[in-house]
């Protein structure tokens, strides 16, 4: 986009790409880059972004870094609680 485009990217297309990442095969490097960007273009706080990550996260199978960055959310809402109780059940975490 910034190449061809000259557009930068915001929060709103930065928290619809992470959860396709996570759907990807061997997308994690990618959404871990797109987390980088996150915290540089200051919008890792945003609830979105922050829902996209828990939720990439998941789908990767890795359901630690997934609660550290729901615990370290400003705000919570039903889509974070969902997004990690299904993160949880998806991944066979149950205790």
């Amino acid at each position: 986009m910034r190449s061809e485009q000259g557009i930068t990217p915001d929060s709103a297309i930065v928290a619809v790409l992470l959860p396709v990442c996570g759907r990807l095969e061997e997308a994690r490097q990618l959404g871990m880059t797109l987390r980088g960007f996150a915290i540089r273009g200051g919008f890792e706080t945003d609830l979105y972004v922050s829902n996209g990550l828990v939720d990439m996260y998941c789908k990767c199978g890795d359901t630690l870094e997934a609660h550290w960055i729901f615990s370290n959310m400003v705000h919570n809402d039903a889509v974070s609680w969902s997004t990690l109780i299904a993160g949880y059940a998806q991944n066979c975490n149950y205790c």
